[in-house]
């Protein structure tokens, strides 16, 4: 994970850290003057940015429970954003555990992330029209110290097997609840989560519930 300082999410889609000193928003071998980015440049054509949306999302890591608010173009879903990212997933005003500052921006290691979960679902959340038609299964996700139980829409005449193998690693999960391992549903360490993406790469294996 690297984290730095309350950084400005610019027009162009870039980062700007703000502050004193050398800063690397002022290298001019990283970025461009004021001067440079009003010139057009002969044979280059600009490249269109994508209109963002933020989403704030909780995240359990190897770190443990993340809140912070992602930045996920207006035309993608939120699975879309996971499954297409670089190696990082940028974050901004991040909680990290047991520090008591938000961190301004944080760009995470896309295989620490075992779950992805937004405040609020809604078309960030919708399955690909190309997994087709599905029905509901109510399965269970066992991770290192707690177990996630949910429904994932599982492609209609494919077993449970052949569905992570054809469309994992990422998957959506929805009515969730995650508990320790011995734990009830009713137990004050139990979480319930509206919907989640799981990546299956973080969990130990997937039974039908």
């Amino acid at each position: 994970m690297w984290a730095r300082g309350e950084p400005t999410l610019t027009e162009a889609g870039g980062w700007a850290r703000h502050g004193s000193g050398a800063g690397v928003a002022n290298d001019p071998l990283t970025h461009a003057t004021a001067d440079d980015r009003d010139q057009p440049k002969e044979g280059v054509m600009a490249t269109p940015v994508p209109a963002l949306r933020q989403v704030t999302v909780e995240i359990l890591s190897t770190l443990g429970w993340l809140h912070g608010t992602l930045h996920v173009p207006v035309a993608q879903t939120l699975l879309d954003f996971f499954t297409l990212s670089s190696q990082l997933i940028t974050a901004t005003r991040v909680h990290v555990p047991h520090e008591p500052d938000l961190l301004g921006f944080v760009a995470l290691r896309r295989d620490s992330i075992t779950l992805i979960a937004p405040t609020l679902s809604g078309p960030l959340m919708q399955v690909p029209a190309s997994h087709g038609p599905t029905t509901p299964r109510d399965v269970a996700c066992l991770l290192d110290h707690d177990v996630l139980r949910g429904q994932l829409d599982v492609t209609v005449n494919l077993r449970l097997s052949d569905h992570l193998r054809q469309h994992g690693p990422y998957l959506i999960l929805r009515h969730c609840m995650l508990a320790p391992y011995g734990a009830t549903l009713q137990s004050p360490e139990s979480k319930t989560l509206e919907a989640a993406i799981v990546n299956l790469n973080r969990v130990a294996g997937v039974s039908e519930a």
